[in-house]
């Protein structure tokens, strides 16, 4: 797996986690400035914190999943978006390719009119060149 899958997906868990370990965090202090039992905050992280890391684990395999899914669809036609920004990433990758044929069809079109301007100038080249061999010869 690549360092920027990790990356966004990191940031994308990023809100989540921190709001685990500010209310984790909130429970500690409460225990402390309340003189209560140090079990409390204990069991909260022995039933909490593997939950969190099934929850973790499941949204790293369903972006997996998400991503080589994309990346075969993206390859075919029948491609279809499963939130907005995938949508809209679309839309923009539609858009991208459709600017990139009209520019390759107009660069085919510029070296088309190139090869029939060279081609034309050669031909006047040879005409005037049998004109002055035709010449010479007299």
């Amino acid at each position: 797996m690549n360092k920027s899958f990790w990356k966004l997906w990191l940031r994308d868990q990023l809100p989540l986690l921190i709001t685990y370990l500010l209310l984790t965090g909130l429970v500690a202090l409460l225990c402390y400035l309340y003189q209560l039992p140090i079990a409390i905050f204990t069991d909260l992280l022995r039933f909490s914190l593997p939950l969190l890391i099934v929850w973790l684990i499941a949204t790293v395999l369903i972006a997996k999943r998400r991503q080589a899914l994309l990346t075969r669809q993206l390859l075919r036609a029948d491609f279809q978006p499963c939130s907005p920004v995938e949508e809209q990433l679309a839309a923009m990758l539609a858009q991208s390719q459709r600017s990139y044929r009209q520019a390759l069809q107009t660069v085919r079109q510029k070296q088309r009119e190139q090869t029939d301007q060279r081609d034309l100038f050669a031909h006047e080249i040879k005409n005037h060149l049998a004109i002055l061999r035709a010449q010479a010869e007299e």
